[in-house]
């Protein structure tokens, strides 16, 4: 794992640096479109994008910062498997920010 900089499982495969990114598998309801990414280093990446999410059973999506951390150990190497989203306008939820756990490959 030394000298590995980690990726996102992005739920089916380890993505560097991903344009879109996969935040709930499965559901389709949580996703990040169009980011941007200012750093990504062994330890975090941050960066924006909009991030599309459903709030009271309605379709919304809003900017926000991005910042990945926890790098876990997995059978493909490192993997962020935490995401902080802060958002940079309104807040769809009301909150200032919200942290999602990651899906990330299995590691046993």
């Amino acid at each position: 794992m030394a000298g590995q900089v980690p990726t996102v499982f992005n739920c089916g495969g380890g993505a560097y640096e991903p344009s879109t990114l996969i935040v709930v598998c499965g559901v389709g309801t949580t996703v990040v479109t169009g980011s941007k990414w200012t750093s990504w280093t062994a330890t975090g990446a941050v960066g924006t994008g909009l991030v599309h999410l459903k709030v009271s059973g309605h379709d919304t999506a809003a900017p926000a910062g991005l910042a990945l951390s926890t790098v876990v150990r997995t059978p493909g190497g490192p993997q962020f498997s935490s995401l902080t989203v802060t958002w940079t306008g309104a807040s769809p939820d009301g909150q200032p920010s919200d942290a999602f756990r990651l899906a990330v490959a299995d590691s046993k």
